[in-house]
């Protein structure tokens, strides 16, 4: 594993400062020491900032992290749809996270089941799941996708131009490339 550098810790480290935010300005209005929740919620923040320096080298981890942190404060979701938009452009693989978001709905549905809650209330939960956290990661993924496609376009025309010499045909002779503009089939027609 590579060590980031050192652009790649600043902007982590303005992350948690803009994600972590709206968890401290609940902490410091009031301040309630005393209350465990208080010291809930400053334990989040510090595995706040673990799943971001993490979610680097292993997005879905600090994705799945970053929902779980929802259950000790609601404010824990402001930063859902940012690592879940990360994680759709770090993660190479869809599979891995398709399978946590299968497993975070499953667990939800049981533990409403479980606990009796209506419907009115854990199916706007759903419906958060799918719009902060499948919705952002389907952007990041699909704009990645976007990126390395632009990138293989862009690569494409180099990759013929430096290649070795057109092989000879019947007679011996090297052929000369066809032209981009030329058409080899009757049926098709050359674009401009």
């Amino acid at each position: 594993m590579r060590r980031p550098s050192r652009a790649a810790l600043v902007k982590d480290v303005l992350l948690y400062g803009v994600l972590a935010f709206p968890v401290v300005v609940g902490m410091i209005s009031p301040p309630q020491p005393a209350r465990a929740s208080w010291w809930l919620q400053a334990a989040g923040l510090g595995v706040l900032a673990a799943a971001i320096a993490a979610g680097r080298a292993w997005p879905a981890p600090a994705l799945l992290t970053v929902i779980a942190l929802t259950l000790v404060h609601g404010n824990f979701v402001f930063a859902m749809p940012v690592l879940s938009y990360l994680a759709g452009l770090r993660s190479t693989r869809a599979r891995p996270l398709l399978w946590g978001f299968t497993g975070v709905f499953v667990g939800g549905a049981l533990l409403s089941a479980v606990r009796g809650t209506q419907v009115t209330t854990w199916f706007p939960s759903t419906v958060w799941l799918v719009l902060l956290g499948v919705l952002p990661w389907l952007v990041g993924r699909y704009w990645r996708q976007y990126q390395e496609l632009l990138s293989a376009a862009g690569n494409a025309p180099n990759a013929s131009n430096s290649s070795s010499a057109s092989p000879p045909n019947a007679n011996g002779s090297a052929s000369a490339p066809a032209s981009p503009r030329t058409c080899t089939t009757p049926s098709a027609t050359n674009w401009p």
